[in-house]
């Protein structure tokens, strides 16, 4: 990871150090009470087997805020049916609130399934008041395809809202690697808006905002000058779009000029995420090969 050229300028060396320390260390809101996650910085890994009789839950954040990333995630075919990757993003929590801290929070993950469809399925949800993962869908409540209880800022009740559906119909053939079995599953997470895109880089110009996630689901690597990766690979196999009113940062007297999601009061942060069944091993890695609205750092 490396510091921009105009906050370097303006910082001692002294506190740089302290940045660099901080950039760098463990993620302030981890939730992995079973070790299952290691890593820092753009890239995490998980080789866990559970030997236990109950689903193993975690995740591992950044130190650094942001609105969304480009998030590359591994899984090994051997790893099909032992559980779930995924990234999750804008994680919110309040500290102030008695017994355990509920969170707020979008997540994206897949799993794989090798001995019938061999088709990587994916979902998309949001979760609120969720004070234990290790609960039966993180504590969650209710059916499908809604938003489930109601969303009791005591933080007693769970809910989802369910986007996408983990089922046949979302999933796709994933491209694996002969040689090594692995296989890669990419999201891109992005705010919403007017803009328009360099075909050389990648990056986006926009002319105004409006409040909203753009979720796209790549089968594969997305290899742009800007983002690292080793497949040619610019057309999602999904795309979903998150409402303004979901993600709850637009209101009335909102400057749509400007970034909504990635304004710095609303940036949150960001975590990889992991399931495994009892009884299997899960083999992975995630790689954020691209963040958005970090301001301060610019990162390899």
């Amino acid at each position: 990871m490396k510091l921009s050229k105009k906050v370097v300028a303006a910082m001692s060396t002294a506190a740089l150090l302290v940045t660099a320390s901080f950039f760098t260390s463990c993620g302030e809101e981890d939730d992995d009470e079973n070790n299952m996650l290691s890593g820092k910085n753009n890239d995490y890994s998980i080789a866990y087997k559970n030997d236990t009789d109950v689903v193993s839950r975690g995740y591992a954040t950044t130190t650094f805020k942001h609105a969304g990333s480009l998030c590359q995630m591994t899984m090994n075919k051997s790893s099909a049916g032992a559980g779930a990757m995924g990234y999750i993003w804008d994680l919110e929590s309040n500290s102030a609130r008695a017994e355990k801290d509920p969170r707020r929070f979008f997540i994206f993950g897949f799993n794989y399934d090798q001995t019938a469809s061999k088709k990587a399925a994916y979902y998309l949800s949001l979760y609120k008041n969720v004070t234990d993962i290790q609960a039966q869908n993180m504590g969650a409540t209710g059916g499908t395809n809604k938003e489930t209880g109601a969303y009791d800022e005591t933080g007693k009740t769970a809910t989802e809202k369910e986007y996408i559906s983990l089922k046949a119909a979302n999933s796709f053939t994933p491209v694996i690697d002969e040689a090594t079995g692995d296989f890669v599953v990419t999201v891109d997470v992005y705010e919403g808006g007017e803009f328009t895109v360099n075909e050389t880089t990648g990056e986006k110009t926009y002319t105004s905002y409006d409040g909203t996630y753009i979720v796209d689901i790549y089968n594969g690597k997305v290899d742009m000058a800007a983002i690292k990766g080793t497949t040619t690979n610019t057309t999602p196999v999904d795309t979903y779009t998150i409402s303004a009113e979901d993600v709850g940062y637009l209101s009335e007297t909102t400057d749509t000029t400007k970034k909504i999601c990635g304004a710095t009061a609303n940036q949150k942060n960001g975590a990889v995420y992991a399931n495994v069944y009892a009884g299997k091993t899960l083999t992975g890695s995630w790689h954020y090969a691209k963040t958005y609205a970090t301001d301060e750092v610019v990162e390899d």
